[in-house]
């Protein structure tokens, strides 16, 4: 590789994994992630650290867990000590942060990153200044040149929120003009070694985009437990999410009771899934064009996934695989493609990613390289993957007007530490809520909850002993189930 190699790293936001062309969905138009996944490191089991947006996308930039930045909720802004790779990489790169920030003070440049494109006006409240608020985002300037008109007024000033700008016609989609902005800065950067991130909003919710009829609802591709009711074995959060959407009745103009509403949904997403693939097509024919395909790493991947509709349930917050688990594609010039079964964390990728561009990872970072590992050497013995959820966001609110008992909020409300393991095994483990033990290998939509089998006994024991080790190792204080 390259001595100096420039970093592209591409993230959508509530991507799951099985919406890729080349993760087995043929379905899916995703042509050119597949063409890059051809010619890459293909991970078939990357789990992100918390399945929800601000604190994954911490972890993503700082490689510190959640809980040792503070970031375990949304809208949370990331500390000055937290650096990010940007801050962490020695002088002579150009870095730049193009989309969704949503770790403070949204539209302005920070943490190593001086180049910014920014897309949106919906983080406000969060603003560090109060003069702060008399900026727009950049593409909120673009809209305007373009000759449309904001429709929404938020902290004094009328904005493009996502569901307005989401309808906007294709070559206007945020999508378009982040892949315009990001190709752009490719080119002014021709010869000279760069570090750009390029944050899509997309495929979250809102459910809808220029491309919502793309996909054929009635052919969408699901599994056996879309719309499936949780089993009464699993943990309370799960079950009370899936009562919760049921008596919401709509979303994004569908109707949830309805095997047609809910597959009209499934096919927006899929549809917002394709929009950033074109998103994507336009910035690596940037690379091609400037011959920088061969001297840049390039990631793919998502903050976190999506039941939707899966369990009857959409978004995130809970620990089932379609919410925890992300694509993860990395190309990296010179070594030779190949699919990696093994489950991986996100919170190995900034001292993998720091490997690869030549700098030492600080003694502080608690993940390892996975640079020669990831290219063809030897597997490595810590092969156990670890996540958290601290068990707030996006859960029904409490209060006298909730349809469920508030014993049930404070419930669901407690904290969530999880381990994958190598062969395939996955404990969820919550002191306030029924821990959750799952052979994803025997039962991968977990369905069946084994916690109880005296069969499995030792296993718990062991696996809970893992997470106890892993807590130490990191610092992590939250309390977890006695006699687990």
């Amino acid at each position: 590789m390259n001595a100096a190699p420039n970093l592209l790293f591409l993230f959508s936001d509530q991507q799951r994994p099985d919406t890729l062309g080349c993760a087995g969905q043929p379905a899916v138009q995703t042509p050119h992630l597949d063409a890059l996944a051809a010619r890459s490191l293909c991970f078939e089991r990357a789990y992100c650290a918390e399945p929800i947006c601000t604190p994954s996308r911490a972890a993503l930039l700082t490689g510190l867990w959640p809980h040792t930045t503070g970031v375990t909720v949304n809208d949370r802004p990331l500390p000055a000590a937290a650096r990010t790779i940007a801050e962490l990489l020695p002088a002579g790169r150009t870095c730049a942060y193009n989309g969704k920030w949503h770790l403070g003070d949204e539209i302005f440049p920070q943490h190593g990153f001086t180049h910014w494109t920014s897309v949106s006006d919906g983080y406000r409240d969060g603003y560090s200044r109060p003069e702060h608020l008399a900026r727009m985002s950049d593409y909120h300037h673009y809209l305007l040149g373009e000759g449309f008109r904001p429709q929404h007024e938020f902290r004094g000033a009328m904005t493009f929120r996502a569901n307005q700008s989401a309808r906007l016609p294709l070559p206007h989609a945020k999508p378009m003009f982040q892949a315009r902005a990001a190709a752009r800065f490719i080119r002014e950067q021709r010869g000279r070694p760069f570090v750009a991130y390029v944050s899509f909003i997309e495929p979250h919710r809102p459910y809808y985009s220029p491309l919502d009829h793309l996909y054929p609802p009635e052919r969408v591709p699901v599994g056996p437990e879309f719309r499936r009711r949780p089993d009464e074995d699993v943990a309370l959060v799960k079950r009370l999410l899936h009562e919760h959407y049921l008596r919401r009745g709509t979303l994004d103009d569908q109707d949830l009771t309805t095997d047609a509403g809910c597959r009209r949904l499934r096919s927006s997403y899929l549809g917002m899934c394709t929009l950033v693939d074109r998103a994507v097509g336009e910035i690596l024919a940037a690379l091609d064009d400037t011959g920088q395909r061969d001297r840049t790493v390039v990631v793919y991947t998502s903050d976190h996934g999506d039941l939707a509709g899966d369990h009857g349930i959409w978004g995130k917050n809970v620990t089932y695989e379609a919410s925890v688990r992300v694509p993860l594609i990395i190309h990296v010039p010179g070594a030779a493609p190949r699919r990696i079964a093994a489950p991986v964390s996100h919170i190995d990728l900034v001292p993998t990613l720091l490997e690869w561009l030549g700098a030492e990872a600080p003694g502080h970072l608690p993940g390892v390289s996975r640079a020669r590992e990831w290219t063809g050497g030897p597997a490595a013995d810590d092969g156990d993957v670890f996540f958290e959820f601290e068990g707030e966001d996006g859960l029904p609110k409490r209060g006298p007007d909730s349809p469920f008992p508030a014993a049930w909020h404070d419930r669901i409300r407690g904290p969530w530490r999880s381990v994958v393991t190598r062969d395939g095994w996955k404990l969820n483990l919550s002191p306030t809520d029924r821990s959750e033990l799952f052979d994803l290998n025997a039962d991968p939509t977990e369905a069946r909850n084994l916690l109880d089998d005296p069969a499995q006994a030792g296993r718990v024991r062991d696996l809970a002993a893992r997470i106890r080790a892993w807590q130490r190792r990191t610092g992590d204080r939250a309390e977890l189930p006695r006699g687990a």
